[in-house]
């Protein structure tokens, strides 16, 4: 239920981090304990705050505590001037307070300029059991950011369990066996699909034991998530707040309209996940009805039906021979660096299909994706796999069956579940795969966390003001989905976005609606945007190659001039992206380094694991300075890099391509780029 992040930029982002000016070895952050001060962040409210009355409930006092950040900035964000990190500290068990409490990580975002209103936007991230800190600065600036024009605080935090907060519920053990499990072997045996099933049944229970050592597991789920935010409420002195759900957070933040309406002002809920549905039952046909979706618009679609033709045919055939044949490949965590053979069946291929649909970015290169893998051709499916490695480290997979155990299959049955596969048998394989297949009810059998009551498996009535966003082609939480939870909500405002997958706060639509909303809830937002909206664009060969204009640009804070390309995207300073679809890669940076060049290039050897082809080849003489080429290969990647050295720092002009582009890129970008290049100083 996650969103996933689709790492494609990354790769540049380890080539900025491996050549700022403050080199680190290891540019991850610590995820340590820090010092604590009892300073406040916003004014506290007067008298004694509890959360609202709820039985079983035992008085107390929420508390946030301000603190360093514990997770890495997004650019341009200062701690102490435009974002605030602290712990909200409650109990584990509310029901008693006085046995032991949990330290929720928090960042405070702040808008830039006067603050319009004190009812802050608090955003809901969703799993259940996903961290929205340990990788925010990836996404921060394009997709949350915005949402400070609203001129409000946007509050986000790592729920109970999970991520930064203490403690998460992590089973490292399940994730161990994952890798090792990725070339179907173990210890050089082969395993089959029952025999890992097996494996990994008892890798959760050694985890449930672990976990059972030091938490109430009946404590992690949707009502005590929902007290949480109230108290955080509570003791950062808001009197209302604007609530700001995605996936499972919108189940979030349905639980805290229902069980502390006075707290909020109003509600957005993107690609929405009702109480009341079976999601484990459900998943097959919404499955189903996804890939279909993306059949369908293929076919309808001249250009791409002309390139694709046969889509479901295809892709059908493709996952039969890669069952019969599996393909032998190699994934890279493109953060790590770290390797795993793997085993790519067809099975494999349908459960990459389904996560890839959250994506609306990837969604266009989907029939070529599939014609592809049809031939045999698997590398951009290696780049993405290699990059959805990254989704593993961020969940919590013990807060993840918490949640389940407690309030989703507590009202599911195997036979149900049994019964609505039989209707999709070809997704049987890959289902029995997930985390959301059978394997849930084995975990729920001995996971103890206890059992919800009713409310939690019906619909949420309630009449704040709400606005409802749904995607054509979500995967996991349907546009029906929905439907449905507007039918309980009489304030509310459903939208469907085309060509949309899950979460349509990724797309400026999306982004423009919510603000609106913000603004002033007692209206439904303009919704021209969706009009304008055409759909799924997909992408299709092109028979022609259009060469790279450049212009003149500055850059002060950096002190060097040149020349950039035209119309290719700034994704950082210095750092201007091609993106012709997801999966390009093409990058031009241009920076100083302050490092000697065989320091540089030793460092970048290092982070980047590639191997150098050439060295010390004297290309130009521009602006005083002598430019040497280096080159690098990784399979179909081709970096070129020009170093010049002055006094204590080396210039740096790199450009990063395929293997097919790099000759044309070299001649239409790099050279222009190293022969323009000059420093102001």
């Amino acid at each position: 239920m996650r969103k996933r992040i689709i790492a494609i930029a990354i790769f540049a982002l380890i080539i900025l981090t491996a050549c700022n000016r403050s080199i680190e070895a290891d540019p991850s952050p610590t995820p340590a304990t820090l010092p604590e001060t009892s300073i406040a962040l916003l004014p506290t409210p007067t008298g004694t705050p509890e959360p609202a009355a709820t039985e079983g409930i035992v008085p107390y006092t929420p508390e946030f505590i301000a603190a360093e950040c514990p997770f890495q900035l997004p650019a341009g964000q200062v701690e102490g001037e435009t974002v605030d990190c602290g712990y909200l500290i409650v109990p584990e068990n509310r029901a008693k307070p006085g046995l032991g409490s949990l330290r929720l990580a928090t960042a405070i975002f702040h808008p830039t300029g006067e603050k319009k209103a004190q009812d802050s936007v608090v955003y809901l991230v969703g799993g259940p059991g996903a961290s929205i800190l340990e990788l925010l600065y990836l996404s921060f600036n394009q997709v949350y950011a915005p949402v400070l024009e609203s001129g409000r605080d946007l509050i986000m935090f790592d729920q109970r369990g999970v991520g930064r907060s203490e403690p998460a519920l992590d089973c490292n053990n399940v994730l161990d066996l994952a890798y090792e499990l990725m070339d179907h072997e173990l210890d050089g045996e082969e395993v089959s699909d029952a025999q890992a099933a097996a494996l990994f049944e008892e890798a959760f229970a050694e985890c449930h034991q672990n976990l059972a050592n030091t938490a109430d597991l009946s404590a992690y789920n949707t009502i005590s998530n929902a007290a949480d935010v109230n108290d955080l409420r509570l003791a950062l002195g808001l009197e209302k707040v604007n609530l700001w759900g995605a996936s499972y957070g919108t189940r979030l933040a349905l639980g805290v309209m229902r069980d502390y309406p006075g707290g909020i002002r109003s509600v957005v809920l993107d690609s929405t996940y009702p109480l009341d549905v079976d999601l484990f039952v459900d998943t097959p046909a919404n499955a189903d009805r996804s890939f279909n979706r993306l059949f369908d618009s293929c076919a309808a679609d001249a250009a791409c039906s002309n390139a694709y033709p046969d889509l479901r045919e295809v892709f059908s055939a493709a996952v039969d021979d890669l069952n019969q044949n599996p393909a032998d490949l190699v994934y890279a965590n493109p953060i790590t660096g770290e390797r795993f053979d793997a085993v790519f069946d067809g099975d494999e291929f349908i459960s990459l299909l389904f996560q890839l649909l959250y994506e609306t970015d990837i969604i266009p290169i989907l029939p070529g994706l599939i014609y592809d893998a049809s031939v045999g051709d698997f590398d951009d499916i290696t780049k993405i796999q290699g990059a959805l490695l990254i989704q593993s480290e961020l969940s919590s997979q013990g807060m993840t069956y918490s949640v389940f155990c407690n309030e989703e299959l507590a009202f599911s049955s195997r036979e149900d579940f049994r019964a609505a596969l039989e209707d999709f048998p070809y997704l049987a394989g890959s289902i029995a795969q997930s985390g959301l297949g059978e394997i849930g009810y084995s975990i729920c059998e001995f996971w103890d966390a206890g059992e919800a009551p009713e409310a939690e498996n019906s619909p949420v009535s309630s009449d704040l003001p709400t606005l409802i966003m749904q995607g054509e082609f979500d995967p996991i939480t349907p546009p029906h989905w929905g439907e449905s939870a507007a039918e309980t909500l009489p304030n509310s405002h459903y939208f469907f976005y085309p060509g949309v997958g899950h979460g349509v706060l990724a797309t400026e639509c999306g982004r423009e609606m919510l603000i609106e909303f913000i603004l002033d809830p007692s209206t439904s937002p303009d919704d021209a945007c969706i009009r304008e909206m055409e759909g799924v664009q997909f992408a299709v060969p092109s028979a022609t190659t259009v060469s790279v204009e450049m212009e003149p640009f500055t850059d002060p804070a950096k002190g060097i001039q040149g020349l950039r390309p035209v119309g290719w995207t700034e994704a950082a300073p210095g750092t201007y992206a091609r993106v012709n679809n997801p999966l390009d890669e093409t990058v031009l940076l241009m920076d100083a380094v302050p490092l000697d060049p065989d320091s540089l290039l030793a460092l970048l050897s290092s982070q980047l694991d590639f191997v150098i082809e050439g060295i010390d080849a004297e290309i130009a003489e521009s602006g005083g300075l002598t430019w040497y080429r280096y080159s690098f290969e990784s399979g179909d990647q081709i970096i070129d890099l020009a170093a010049a050295e002055r006094e204590n720092e080396t210039f740096i002009v790199m450009l990063v391509s395929s293997r097919e582009d790099q000759p044309q890129l070299y001649d239409d970008v790099f050279d222009p780029a190293v022969r323009a290049f000059m420093s102001l100083e």
